[in-house]
Order: C-alpha cells, then sequence, then structure tokens
C-alpha cells in the first residue's frame, strides 16, 4: 500500500519533467494565472461586484495568495527558476491595480493603507522568489543525486566488464598452459621413445646384429642431431 502513493508521486513528477508536455504545460500555467487574476479582479468591475461580492471565495484574500504561490511553484517545477520568476513577473505587474483600491473605488486611501498594499505585495513576491528558488535548488540536487547513481552505476558496469575480461585472459593463459603442459609431454615422449630406439639400434650394432653398417648408423645419428637442432 505504501508503495501506491510513491509510485503516484514518481509519474507525476516525470509528467512535470518530461520536455514533451512543455507545452501543455505552458498553456495550463497562462491558463491558471489568467483565471487567477481574474477572479482577483472580478470585484473591480462595478457590474459584478454587488452579485460577487458576498461569495466567500471573494472574501478571502488569503486564498488567492495561496493560488498564486501554488502556480509559481507549478512554473518553477516545469520550466526551473526562470519559469518561477516568469510568473513572479507577471503578477507583480498585474498586481498594479491591487495597489490602487481606493483610487479604483472612488476613494480616498487611509493613512496607512497604501503601505499595506503595497508590503502585501511585495511580501508575497518576495515569498514567490523564495520558493522558485527552493524548487530549483531541490532540482539541481534530484539531478545530481541522479548524476552519482549513473556514475557509481557507469563504474559497476565497468569494472565488472574489467573482471570478466580478466577472467577470460587468466582461463585463456591456463588452457595455453595446459596445451603447451600436453605438447612437452609428448614431445618428452617422443624424444624418449626416439632415444630408446637409438639405443637399441647402437646396441644392435655394436653387437653385429643390425643390417645397418657402423658407417650407415653414424650418417643417420648425424641427421637425426640435425633434424632435432632445427625443430629446438
Amino acid at each position: 500500500m505504501a508503495s501506491q502513493p510513491l509510485g503516484f508521486l514518481e509519474r507525476g513528477g516525470a509528467f512535470l519533467t518530461d520536455r514533451r508536455f512543455r507545452k501543455a504545460h505552458a498553456v495550463i500555467i497562462a491558463t491558471a494565472l489568467l483565471v487567477h487574476l481574474a477572479l482577483h479582479y472580478a470585484l473591480y468591475v462595478p457590474a459584478l461586484r454587488e452579485p460577487l461580492g458576498n461569495l466567500p471565495y471573494m472574501r478571502l484574500h488569503a486564498l488567492h495568495e495561496a493560488e498564486f504561490l501554488l502556480i509559481v511553484v507549478y512554473a518553477a517545477l516545469v520550466f526551473r527558476f526562470a519559469g518561477g520568476l516568469v510568473a513572479v513577473a507577471i503578477t507583480a505587474v498585474t498586481s498594479i491595480p491591487f495597489l490602487l483600491t481606493p483610487y479604483i473605488f472612488g476613494r480616498e486611501p487611509g493613512p496607512t493603507e497604501l503601505r499595506d498594499l503595497a508590503t502585501q505585495v511585495g511580501f508575497i513576491l518576495v515569498m514567490g522568489v523564495i520558493m522558485s528558488v527552493l524548487t530549483e535548488m531541490a532540482a539541481r540536487l534530484r539531478e545530481l543525486g541522479l548524476l552519482v547513481v549513473t556514475t557509481t552505476q557507469q563504474r559497476d558496469v565497468a569494472k565488472q566488464l574489467a573482471t570478466g575480461k580478466q577472467l577470460e585472459i587468466t582461463r585463456a593463459l591456463q588452457q595455453e598452459g595446459q596445451q603447451l603442459q600436453t605438447l612437452n609431454r609428448t614431445l618428452r615422449d617422443q624424444i624418449n621413445s626416439l632415444g630408446q630406439l637409438v639405443e637399441g639400434e647402437r646396441v644392435a650394432v655394436a653387437s653385429g646384429h643390425s643390417k645397418a653398417s657402423p658407417e650407415e648408423y653414424a650418417s643417420f645419428l648425424q641427421r637425426l642431431s640435425e633434424t632435432l637442432r632445427r625443430r629446438v
């Protein structure tokens, strides 16, 4: 059960960072900004002031600020720090009517009203920039973690390949060594057999039981010696 929320978060993160969906995200962010501004300034239209003024949503200005921060974080997740900064800049420009609220409603501002409105806008804009920075830092840390994991995996693969190559070389050397040992034993056995044959012929020649004469035997030994020297 615990893996289901994690899987949902992973799929959502992949959707936000997949470059194939950047245009769709741009349309969603632009639409969200327009809707946010339309709802925020709906009461500034005289014809809509009375029917919408009593709605709870219109009286909760903190909710409008939360919507702005949500859009900024969304833009920062998709388009990194630059996206969050653009959303903050757009909101800063469109906040000018909010700063002029007393004049739009046809009244003189209170003693600290303009200052309070500017402080409110400035604070929310600074919060948007900070959240964009934090989102960028989190994205860079995630990329660094992926880079470390990828580098480690590549190093492990290279180590495995090197180990496998060394094992192949070792096995090949062992096989060559075994072949050389077999060849050496065969050659030694052949030399021993040849030595025994030569010794038997020498004894036969010395005792006069061989068909070959001593001169023919000496010539045979000389040819055999030359042949062995060339092979060695």
